[in-house]
């Protein structure tokens, strides 16, 4: 197993524009998020958002039980909008999450989840919601110097 911190801790509610696609399975998700964001960004910035008045760029992932993912995602936005064309408007719940960091190009970031899920197994965890990732550096950066937190929700594993 791939050393890596973690934090459990409590993640506040996040209010996105989002939008949702689907992706045959887990590594047939890339090439369905990344034209998302620009999608979502168009949206905002025809309601009159300007950039740099919304962000992180996060996207949720809903695995389902035949192994196929809904993609949801956009950027977070102020509390204050409730509606844009082109885009759902919702809000992420707080959760407890297991929460890490992964550096670099989206290419290794499976790597860095499996190295989250085999730490919230081992530490007495289970999952509790869906995993998501929160984008902080500019899409106009190399990957190479991307920073991404990875949050998946979790709560104590029940006694066997």
């Amino acid at each position: 197993m791939a050393d890596i911190d973690v934090d459990v801790r409590a993640v506040d509610p996040q209010h996105v524009a989002t939008l949702t696609r689907s992706a045959p399975s887990i590594p047939e998700v890339g090439p369905v998020v990344g034209p998302i964001f620009p999608e979502v960004s168009a949206a905002l910035d025809r309601a009159g958002l300007l950039p740099g008045s919304y962000g992180p760029a996060v996207a949720e992932y809903l695995v389902a039980q035949d192994g196929s993912v809904d993609v949801k995602a956009g950027f977070v936005v102020p509390d204050t909008i409730d509606a844009v064309a082109g885009a759902e408007i919702r809000t992420l719940g707080a959760v407890e999450a297991a929460v890490t960091v992964h550096h670099g190009d989206m290419s290794t970031i499976s790597d860095t989840w499996n190295a989250l899920m085999t730490w919230i197994s081992a530490n007495g965890y289970e999952y509790a919601g869906n995993g998501r990732e929160v984008y902080w550096s500019p899409p106009d950066l190399p990957q190479s110097e991307w920073v991404t937190d990875i949050v998946q929700p979790v709560r104590r594993a029940a006694s066997v």
